[in-house]
Protein backbone atom coordinates (compact mmCIF):
# COMPACT_ATOMS: atom_id res chain seq x y z
CA UNK A 1 0.00 0.00 0.00
CA UNK A 2 1.42 3.24 -0.74
CA UNK A 3 1.81 6.49 1.55
CA UNK A 4 -0.93 7.95 -0.36
CA UNK A 5 -3.41 5.53 0.24
CA UNK A 6 -2.39 4.96 3.90
CA UNK A 7 -2.92 8.88 4.84
CA UNK A 8 -6.39 8.01 2.76
CA UNK A 9 -7.42 5.32 5.09
CA UNK A 10 -5.59 7.38 8.06
CA UNK A 11 -8.04 10.51 6.77
CA UNK A 12 -10.94 8.09 6.68
CA UNK A 13 -10.94 6.47 10.34
CA UNK A 14 -9.79 9.76 11.93
CA UNK A 15 -12.40 12.68 9.95
CA UNK A 16 -14.53 10.43 8.21
CA UNK A 17 -12.58 11.85 5.21
CA UNK A 18 -14.18 9.56 2.03
CA UNK A 19 -12.66 11.81 -1.06
CA UNK A 20 -9.71 11.95 -2.70
CA UNK A 21 -6.29 13.81 -0.85
CA UNK A 22 -4.04 16.38 -2.25
CA UNK A 23 -1.29 17.88 -1.32
CA UNK A 24 -3.09 21.29 -0.26
CA UNK A 25 -5.51 19.56 1.45
CA UNK A 26 -5.98 21.09 5.08
CA UNK A 27 -8.00 21.59 7.93
CA UNK A 28 -9.83 24.27 6.27
CA UNK A 29 -10.66 21.63 3.41
CA UNK A 30 -11.72 19.00 6.27
CA UNK A 31 -14.80 18.92 7.99
CA UNK A 32 -13.30 18.11 11.79
CA UNK A 33 -9.94 18.87 11.53
CA UNK A 34 -9.75 20.37 14.23
CA UNK A 35 -7.14 20.01 17.44
CA UNK A 36 -8.55 17.59 19.27
CA UNK A 37 -8.80 15.62 15.68
CA UNK A 38 -5.33 16.94 15.22
CA UNK A 39 -4.01 14.53 17.94
CA UNK A 40 -5.64 11.81 17.01
CA UNK A 41 -4.14 11.95 13.41
CA UNK A 42 -1.09 12.10 15.50
CA UNK A 43 -1.47 9.07 17.54
CA UNK A 44 -3.09 7.15 14.29
CA UNK A 45 0.45 8.03 12.22
CA UNK A 46 2.48 7.27 15.16
CA UNK A 47 0.72 3.74 15.82
CA UNK A 48 1.15 2.57 11.88
CA UNK A 49 4.40 3.87 10.95
CA UNK A 50 5.55 3.16 14.49
CA UNK A 51 7.27 6.62 15.11
CA UNK A 52 7.61 9.34 17.69
CA UNK A 53 6.52 12.60 16.43
CA UNK A 54 7.91 15.88 18.03
CA UNK A 55 5.71 18.79 19.44
CA UNK A 56 7.43 21.03 16.53
CA UNK A 57 6.52 18.69 14.10
CA UNK A 58 3.07 18.20 15.21
CA UNK A 59 2.02 21.67 14.45
CA UNK A 60 4.35 21.38 11.53
CA UNK A 61 1.71 19.45 9.79
CA UNK A 62 -0.92 21.47 8.36
CA UNK A 63 -2.03 19.99 5.05
CA UNK A 64 -0.99 16.23 3.16
CA UNK A 65 2.23 17.63 1.84
CA UNK A 66 3.86 18.85 5.51
CA UNK A 67 2.17 15.59 6.33
CA UNK A 68 4.14 13.79 4.00
CA UNK A 69 7.18 15.60 4.20
CA UNK A 70 7.17 14.93 8.13
CA UNK A 71 7.05 11.29 7.75
CA UNK A 72 9.69 11.43 4.68
CA UNK A 73 12.24 12.96 7.57
CA UNK A 74 11.45 9.88 9.90
CA UNK A 75 11.66 7.10 6.87
CA UNK A 76 8.73 6.44 5.92
CA UNK A 77 8.12 6.87 1.87
CA UNK A 78 5.69 6.63 -0.93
Amino acid sequence: MSLHETLGEIFGDVFGYKDELSCDLGPSSVAGWDSIAQIAMVEALESHFDIRLTTDEMIEMTDVGAISEVLARHGVQE
